[in-house]
């Protein structure tokens, strides 16, 4: 099932013991998670698990407790980045045990959900919560520029941009698309631009110090997310006059500062960064290893040491 049928259940009080949440939208995920904890009244506990040596810990969790009448029912929400195909899942279950998993090609399982990207319907419905859950107005033309920006893209970067949004315009009530430019200039500022100045000016202990605040903040994929866009928008300014490029999303304001980053870094450093980004992107979503953070850095040192 996906998103909108969990809903659906969750709406008509229907509960299930074990879900397989599948997908790399860690927004969308843990929004689900809290709904499925409000359904059951249960508060939610959090575990990781690294090897598939330890995927029995599954059972464990769900009959956790199952003994003892004073013992509240609880939602386990246990992330698992390894594949998951070969495992017996359990039918019955005391606690609601959540598996959050990456990879599931191999997963045949009625409890299995894939968390779709949003509709362009559904963009605007969350925003406009957002907003007025923060006691602002948006105006329409603002409204359809973010929904052109992040429609068939990861909910946890929408996420993400709409803090900031409302971070940005704490002093205003109503949103404008100016106010839109802006917080889009503050993420890249804060982000992907300050990454790449480090570079251009040879300072590491600086590049790595900006790649740990980035990491502790975010999450590696969504980090990728972010990363990645802003790098193809360079590797497009190289080739596009700036009219051309405002088609593809890049603000007319800031076409000059990609096209330096173009030219100081040239098309070969930043396509490597590019494939850097896709393979940890996979490894991510595939692999069972500890440290997968650590392998993410050290690549990111040698990616910035080679010529």
């Amino acid at each position: 099932m996906n998103q909108r049928e969990l809903k659906s259940e969750l709406d008509n009080g229907i509960l299930r013991d074990f879900y397989i949440f599948c997908s790399g939208d860690y927004f969308m995920k843990r929004v689900y998670r809290e709904r499925i904890a409000k359904t059951c009244g249960c508060e939610i506990e959090k575990v990781d698990i690294e090897s598939a040596d330890e995927l029995y810990k599954i059972g464990r969790y769900s009959n956790q407790n199952s003994l003892f009448a004073d013992r509240k029912r609880k939602v386990v929400h246990i992330k698992y980045y390894g594949d998951a195909a070969e495992f017996d899942f359990p039918k019955k279950s005391y606690n609601i045990i959540v598996l959050d998993i990456l990879n599931c090609r191999n997963i045949k399982n009625d409890n299995l959900v894939k968390f779709e990207q949003l509709t362009k319907e559904e963009i605007e419905r969350y925003i406009s919560y957002k907003l007025k859950k923060a006691k602002k107005i948006i105006e329409p033309a603002a409204l359809s520029e973010i929904v052109t920006a992040f429609q068939g893209k990861n909910s946890s970067y929408l996420e993400l941009f709409l803090d900031k949004l409302i971070l940005y315009t704490k002093d205003t009530t109503t949103i404008n698309r100016k106010d839109i430019e802006n917080t889009m200039e503050f993420i890249y500022e804060i982000g992907v631009f300050k990454l790449l100045n480090a570079v251009k000016q040879g300072d590491r202990d600086g590049f790595f110090k900006k790649v740990d605040n980035l990491f502790n903040s975010m999450e590696m994929i969504v980090f990728i997310s972010i990363a990645a866009s802003e790098i193809i928008k360079i590797l497009l300014s190289g080739y596009l006059d700036k009219d051309s490029a405002g088609q593809t999303g890049i603000y007319s304001s800031r076409y000059r500062e990609y096209k330096m980053y173009f030219e100081r870094l040239g098309r070969k450093k930043l396509n490597s960064l590019l494939n850097l980004f896709y393979e940890m992107d996979v490894l991510i979503k595939s692999s069972s290893k500890s440290g997968i953070q650590e392998i993410f850095k050290a690549r990111m040192f040698e990616w910035f040491v080679e010529k």
